[in-house]
């Protein structure tokens, strides 16, 4: 099935205003969501890292974590792209336990 979103939305605020939500373009039909807070920038999920190091990059901040939900090529896709370019070790990885094996660089295993 198709992805039907494909243009994000503007950024917002979560959380009283200590995150930031901003959807990138990712792939042909992909939405990376990259959370911002003053200390930390994590994406979840993704086909590649290209977006979401051209944020960093574009806003003088570092790709710090990784949220995985589940292990599909276009969700783990980042963890193997950013392992292919030598940025996923020391990467605070987050994903599922039951799943841990097919989780690339992951660092905390949750149920």
């Amino acid at each position: 099935m198709p992805h039907v979103v494909t243009y994000p939305s503007e950024p917002f605020e979560i959380a009283g205003g200590l995150v930031r939500v901003h959807q990138l373009p990712a792939a042909q039909d992909n939405l990376v969501w990259l959370l911002e807070t003053a200390s930390e920038i994590a994406v979840v999920d993704g086909p590649d890292a290209t977006a979401a190091l051209a944020w960093c990059h574009a806003n003088g901040r570092e790709l710090t974590t990784i949220l995985n939900t589940h292990t599909h090529g276009d969700h783990v896709g980042i963890n193997r792209d950013l392992a292919r370019r030598g940025l996923l070790a020391g990467m605070r990885v987050v994903g599922p336990a039951g799943a841990a094996a097919d989780v690339p660089g992951l660092t905390e295993p949750v149920d």
